[in-house]
């Protein structure tokens, strides 16, 4: 059973996390970056709402981008009156950071700039703790799931299945973090993130041709759709008839169209609209974590439309495929 959370010990972080709703960049904004005649143009409107400084290329970019989350995560720290709150976002910045970590052993290559900033472990300690497999520094449920996957892919070679262990052990602690929040509203967010995911397995497993043991072992657990159900719709090909009268309905309709034409932008973006959708209700909540956790995934929005359109202008992509591949702006 959940418990009630004192929305009360929220008014100061709410109120400033309202004021920070100001910066962030609205769509027009973003349609000016997408119109603008060069990198350095559209750049410029991303100084003109704090961004800091930086160099038209895409290190550049990250970087800033790294930075301004561990401000962000930061600056909203010394404000809430329990840290981890924003731990639902840390725990996904950690297994990321992880997961590149592994790769990069596994792969003997140096991936140190696909690290994340804003988790609760430094990335740089995570990177080198994990290459050296001193594994028993790490949280334990983070412990348990990196030498799962270890022994996984040291069985198969196939790092894809170290990912899946990895994946399923971040789920289960932001499930459990949702849970002793006591939020009904994080809850929610949770476990529409682990339906989005689960579609999202079973549209790309099926468009490879793959087995259904693969994506029986995709799943994850903690959603509003049963795996079950979706193991058996998948294999009727009947996903978008699961999904009806959901947030999802648009993203599965355009999965099962994706299976027979091939095509994935639309669909992917679908699927992260219907994110910002949920967390748009929000806006109608005066305090409580629900503002403060909406106005982080909303800036994790921003930065990925800032991505998608900087990678654009830097490969000189024309307007209207930058445009197609953009979420929708949370303000």
């Amino acid at each position: 059973m959940t418990k009630t959370v004192k929305d009360e010990r929220y008014l100061c972080v709410s109120a400033y996390v309202r004021a920070l709703e100001a910066q962030l960049l609205t769509d027009g904004d973003l349609q000016r970056m997408i119109d603008a005649d060069d990198v350095r143009e559209a750049i410029r409107v991303l100084t003109d709402h704090g961004y800091p400084e930086m160099a038209p290329h895409m290190f550049s970019l990250e970087d800033t981008l790294r930075h301004h989350r561990e401000a962000l995560m930061a600056s909203l720290s010394d404000f809430l009156p329990e840290g981890g709150l924003l731990d639902l976002f840390r725990i996904r910045y950690d297994y990321h950071n992880a997961k590149v970590a592994l790769k990069a052993l596994w792969t003997d290559v140096d991936a140190t700039r696909l690290l994340m900033g804003g988790g609760r472990l430094e990335p740089l300690w995570l990177y080198q703790t994990l290459c050296t497999g001193e594994d028993q520094k790490l949280p334990p449920v983070m412990e348990q799931a990196v030498q799962e996957a270890r022994e996984r892919v040291g069985a198969t070679l196939d790092p894809q299945k170290g990912d899946l262990l990895l994946d399923k052990a971040a789920f289960a602690e932001q499930s459990a973090l949702a849970e002793a929040v006591g939020s009904p509203f994080l809850l929610d967010y949770v476990a529409l993130l682990i339906d989005t995911a689960n579609l999202q397995a079973a549209v790309r497993i099926l468009r490879m041709g793959k087995d259904a043991i693969l994506l029986e072992e995709s799943l994850l657990p903690g959603g509003t759709v049963a795996q079950d159900r979706l193991l058996e719709s998948a294999r009727a090909g009947t996903i978008a008839d699961l999904y009806a009268a959901s947030l999802l309905e648009e993203a599965a309709g355009l999965g099962q169209q994706a299976l027979s034409d091939g095509g994935l932008t639309a669909f992917e973006k679908a699927c992260d609209d219907a994110q910002n959708a949920f967390l748009q209700r929000a806006m109608l909540i005066p305090f409580g974590p629900e503002p403060v956790l909406a106005f982080v995934a909303a800036r994790e929005q921003e930065m990925r439309n800032v991505r998608i359109i900087i990678s654009g202008k830097l490969a000189k992509l024309p307007a209207f495929t930058i445009r197609e591949r953009m979420r929708e702006a949370y303000v």
